[in-house]
């Protein structure tokens, strides 16, 4: 492993640079991309929120979904886009279920933009 690990992380779009630390870092994540270097290759999730600790120069992030950039089915993730679209549209700013469709189509845009940038590999 490099001295040095740049990852970063879906939390405010904020890139974390880990160095040799003994300290504690948590944080929480919201659905984005997440990647990682592994040898000469860049490795991309899709990742649906979470947290992320670093603690003795190894970083764990824990979330509810993750999946690799290869692994995205971009005509599933714009039809998950589509109806959390229409969902907020019909929905008032009070529901309760509008969370959740902004959550959802957050989460299908994230997947779609790691699904097209693996697609430009």
């Amino acid at each position: 492993m490099n001295k040095w690990m740049k990852s970063p992380l879906p939390e405010s779009s904020v890139s974390l640079a880990c160095c040799p630390i003994t300290s504690l870092f948590l944080s929480t994540l919201v659905a984005g991309e997440l990647s990682y270097k592994q040898g000469a290759d860049r490795i991309v999730l899709a990742v649906s929120g979470g947290y992320a600790e670093v603690l003795d120069n190894v970083m764990t992030v824990l979330s509810p979904s993750a999946e690799f950039a290869w692994e995205i089915d971009a005509e599933r993730a714009q039809r998950t886009k589509e109806r959390a679209e229409r969902q907020m549209a019909e929905l008032d700013s009070e529901a309760a279920d509008r969370e959740a469709a902004a959550a959802a189509m957050q989460l299908a845009q994230v997947r779609l933009q790691v699904a097209s940038e693996e697609a430009r590999r």
